[in-house]
């Protein structure tokens, strides 16, 4: 009698639709990601690739998602949710379909355009190039090409502005938007490039005016002076953006429109890096 009391509660016409959809997510494999409200949202498996700093893999698992980072050294923040090995290793290894969404940071140092004269001796184009900085730029190139081509649905891979050289060598694909941190409440100047598939544009969330960021020296370059770290702290994703990305692509099943209204088309101008 107990039971069958406990068993028409459940079934009450309020929670038969829920029931119902519980028992058809199960079926399919469907994750959901707890304490995120009433409103149920599916947990999406996001690798995020060349990321030590983990800024964006917490962004995405504090919102309840599956969000991995990797790289070839460990987190600095020591979770263990981050595979310490080569990036091409475990696309490779990944089954289809495994992955939903990929965010990657290959190394900008051979590919970005404000070091482009460091492909000739010297820094100087009349000295010729420098062929073991060019080897790097196509080893470099190929890595970049390899993350935008991953076997996963939804893909966004991040770089400065890119020079001529390495365009040409990633077959003349150009960024999808380009975005800075003090878009998305961050007192900072860093143009970032963003390289889309199947993501729609991120879109501002709070943009910050300011005659200079906190991060620029008065003549607008970035204040970090030269360190062992000084590489992974420039290349360490800001909140605000991480943030951004987690809230509007976090969405199982969202929509392959990569079209922006053009009243949300992103601001353009700023210094790279």
């Amino acid at each position: 009698m107990i039971a069958q009391a406990i068993f028409v509660q459940i079934l009450t016409p309020r929670n038969l639709g829920n029931y119902i959809v519980n028992s058809i997510d199960k079926r399919a494999g469907v994750k959901y990601s707890p304490n995120l409200g009433r409103e149920r949202r599916p947990s999406v498996r996001v690798l995020v690739g060349c990321e030590r700093s983990g800024v964006v893999r917490e962004a995405f698992r504090k919102r309840g998602h599956d969000a991995w980072s990797c790289d070839l050294v460990p987190a600095d923040d020591g979770s263990p949710y981050h595979y310490q090995r080569d990036l091409r290793d475990l696309l490779a290894q990944a089954k289809q379909g495994y992955w939903q969404l990929g965010i990657f940071h290959p190394e900008c140092r051979f590919l970005c355009n404000s070091g482009v004269l460091r492909l000739y001796l010297g820094g100087k184009k009349a000295n010729g190039p420098d062929e073991a900085r060019w080897a790097a730029m196509r080893e470099a190139a190929a890595f970049f090409k390899l993350c935008l081509d991953a076997d996963i649905p939804k893909v966004c891979v991040e770089n400065p502005v890119m020079h001529g050289h390495a365009k040409a060598l990633i077959g003349g694909v150009e960024p999808s938007q380009s975005i800075q941190p003090y878009e998305f409440g961050e007192d900072a100047s860093k143009r970032t490039c963003l390289w889309l598939k199947g993501l729609p544009l991120l879109v501002p969330t709070n943009v910050l005016r300011k005659e200079r960021y906190a991060n620029q020296t008065p003549s607008g370059q970035n204040k970090l002076g030269p360190s062992p770290e000084r590489s992974a702290l420039r290349a360490k994703t800001y909140q605000g953006p991480a943030d951004a990305m987690a809230v509007q692509w976090g969405v199982l099943g969202q929509s392959a429109d990569t079209s922006t209204p053009a009243a949300l088309t992103p601001y353009h101008g700023g210094e790279c890096g």
